[in-house]
């Protein structure tokens, strides 16, 4: 199975030490070297105001953790997570590279509307389309 880029935010109680948070993203890089995962990057964006209370909580300390997994590693990452004490709230996605396109300065752009936003009488009459009443 391949393997693919996901990313992870969660949020800890603002109440937890230096230690006691260095310990907590130590035990998930544990998790993640022991299934065969690798961290590509973890950001640490400080305490930060919550947008709502969490466990009687108005703040967290907020981490963004880029790795690269196969798609069972998630459930024992978060398992690991919810298990703590420490911890408010998580949140996984997987990244994909689908429907993203790099562009150039020079590249030609289509501007063209889309059939999305058009009403059901306006596609059935546009030639353009290919599904026109007039043959």
């Amino acid at each position: 199975m391949t393997m693919r880029e996901y990313e992870t935010m969660y949020i800890l109680s603002p109440e937890l030490s230096d230690d006691e948070t260095n310990q907590t993203n130590q035990r998930l890089d544990d998790v993640l070297e022991r299934e065969g995962a690798n961290v590509l990057r973890r950001i640490s964006m400080g305490k930060r105001k919550l947008a709502y209370e969490i466990k009687k909580q108005p703040k967290g300390i907020y981490f963004l953790l880029n790795y690269l997994a196969k798609p069972e590693v998630i459930k024992e990452l978060e398992r690991n997570l919810k298990s703590s004490e420490s911890k408010s709230l998580i949140r996984t996605r997987r990244l994909s590279q689908r429907g993203c396109r790099k562009i150039s300065e020079g590249d030609n752009i289509d501007h063209k509307r889309t059939t999305k936003g058009r009403s059901k009488a306006g596609r059935r009459n546009d030639p353009a389309d290919g599904n026109s009443d007039h043959g």
